[in-house]
C-alpha cells in the first residue's frame, strides 16, 4: 500500500496567490473610496477630529491613509520576499513601531516569531488608525549546549533591534487595564499607552518620537480644555491633575501640577505642559531614572517662572523650531524666577528638546549652551534627543 500525506489541500498556489491579489485589491479599493470621500467631507464641513476645522480635517484624513497605505504597502513586499523560503524555516513576527500601538497588535507581537506564515502574522491587518507594525520575517539561529555530555541543538528566535515579545505581553496587559478605564477620553489612552510604551520599550528603534509628543499635545489640550470650562481647584485636580498622575505612574514617579487664584478670587490658573514639553521630560526620566517627582509650574504675569520643578530643582524646557532660536531660548531661560515656588535650588537649569532641530545638530546646540554657562547666565543644561 502506498503512503500518502493526509488531508492534502486541493487548494493550489495558484489559487492562493488569487486570494492574495484579491486582498490587495481589496484593500486598493477601500483606499480608493476613503480618499473620494475625503473632498466630499471638506465640502460639506463635516468635522471628523473633534473641534478641528475643514481644511485641518481633509488634511488629517489624507494624510493618514496615505501613511497608511505605505505602511501596507511596505508590509506586503517585505514578506512576499522572505515568504518564498518559509519552506526553508522562516517565522514571522508583528513587531510594535509608530507612536501608539492597540491592544490586540501588542497582544499579537508578545507572541513572537511563531507565525509560519506572514498572513497568520496580521500582514493584512492594520487594525487602527495610523498602524504602522510592521511584519518582520526571520530565521530561527541555532543554540548549542550540552545535555549529560552530549552536544545538542535548538532554535532560537531571531532578534530584532529594541523589540522583546516579554515587553509587548506587559504592554498588552497594561493596554487592556487602560482601554478598561471608562473615565479616560480616547485621546488620553492613546497618550497614557504611549507613555508606558516609552517607559517600557526604551530608546526602541520602533518609537516615533514626533507622534508620540503629538499624541500627547492632543491629549493634554484636551484635557486642559475640560479644566476651563470649570476653573476651581477641584476640577483642575479631577482633570489635568489626575492625567498628569497617571502619566507620572507609568515612569514610576510622582507627577503633578500646581494652581494659583487669580485676582478676581474666582478662577484659578493651572499648569499644563504641550505636547513636547512632556517628551522632553519624559525623556529626561529616560536618562535620569533617579528622579521621583515632577511638578509643572504656571507661569504668573507678575513673575517668569521655569517649567517645572524636579526633585525640588526648578527646570526650564525649551523647545526650538530652528536653530536661529537657540541663543534667545538660552537667555529667556536665563532671565526665569527659579526661587520661587518652594524650589530647592535657585540655579538656571534648561531642558532643550533636539525634536524639531534634530539629532545632528546636538553639538551645535550644546556649543551655544556653553557660552551661558561659562558667562553665569546658566548654570546647567540637558539636551534630548530622539
Amino acid at each position: 500500500m502506498r503512503e500518502r500525506s493526509f488531508c492534502r489541500s486541493r487548494i493550489t498556489r495558484t489559487v492562493r496567490d488569487l486570494v492574495d491579489d484579491a486582498q490587495r485589491e481589496m484593500g486598493s479599493m477601500a483606499a480608493t473610496a476613503a480618499f473620494a470621500a475625503a473632498p466630499q467631507k471638506y465640502f460639506l464641513g463635516a468635522d471628523a477630529f473633534g473641534g478641528e476645522s475643514a481644511e485641518e480635517s481633509l488634511s488629517e484624513q489624507v494624510g493618514r491613509l496615505a501613511r497608511d497605505q505605505v505602511a501596507r504597502r511596505a508590509n506586503e513586499t517585505t514578506s512576499h520576499n522572505v515568504g518564498r523560503d518559509s519552506k526553508k524555516g522562516a517565522r514571522f513576527a508583528r513587531v510594535p513601531m509608530g507612536a501608539h500601538t492597540c491592544e490586540f497588535c501588542m497582544m499579537l507581537a508578545s507572541r513572537g516569531f511563531v507565525y509560519h506564515t506572514k498572513e497568520t502574522a496580521g500582514e493584512f491587518g492594520h487594525y487602527h488608525g495610523d498602524c504602522r507594525c510592521k511584519v518582520v520575517a526571520g530565521f530561527p539561529e541555532m543554540e548549542f549546549y550540552f545535555k549529560n555530555g552530549v552536544k545538542v541543538s535548538r532554535g532560537v528566535d531571531p532578534k530584532v533591534e529594541g523589540y522583546d515579545p516579554n515587553v509587548c505581553a506587559k504592554l498588552a496587559r497594561k493596554y487592556e487595564e487602560i482601554d478598561g478605564d471608562s473615565t479616560l477620553s480616547d485621546s488620553q489612552r492613546k497618550a497614557l499607552k504611549a507613555a508606558w510604551s516609552m517607559s517600557e520599550a526604551g530608546d526602541s528603534p520602533g518609537q516615533d518620537p514626533r507622534g508620540i509628543a503629538d499624541v500627547f499635545d492632543d491629549a493634554l489640550a484636551k484635557t486642559a480644555k475640560a479644566f476651563r470650562r470649570n476653573k476651581t481647584q477641584e476640577n483642575y485636580e479631577a482633570t489635568v491633575g489626575r492625567f498628569l498622575q497617571q502619566i507620572g505612574d507609568a515612569f514610576g514617579i510622582e507627577m503633578s501640577g500646581r494652581t494659583y487664584l487669580k485676582k478676581n478670587g474666582r478662577e484659578i490658573v493651572g499648569a499644563c505642559p504641550d505636547g513636547e514639553e512632556l517628551w522632553a521630560a519624559l525623556r529626561m526620566l529616560q536618562a535620569d531614572k533617579k528622579a521621583s517627582e515632577i511638578i509643572w509650574i504656571p507661569e504668573t504675569s507678575a513673575n517668569k517662572t521655569p517649567d517645572m520643578i524636579v526633585d525640588g530643582i526648578g527646570v526650564e524646557i525649551k523647545t526650538p523650531k530652528s536653530m536661529r532660536k537657540i541663543p534667545t531660548l538660552a537667555m529667556d531661560t536665563s532671565e526665569k524666577r527659579f526661587d520661587l515656588y518652594g524650589s530647592g535650588d535657585d540655579g538656571k537649569n534648561a531642558l532643550f528638546s533636539l525634536l524639531s532641530v534634530g539629532n545632528e545638530n546636538k553639538g551645535a546646540v550644546a556649543a551655544v549652551l556653553d557660552r551661558f554657562v561659562e558667562d553665569g547666565s546658566l548654570d546647567a543644561y540637558m539636551i534630548v534627543g530622539t
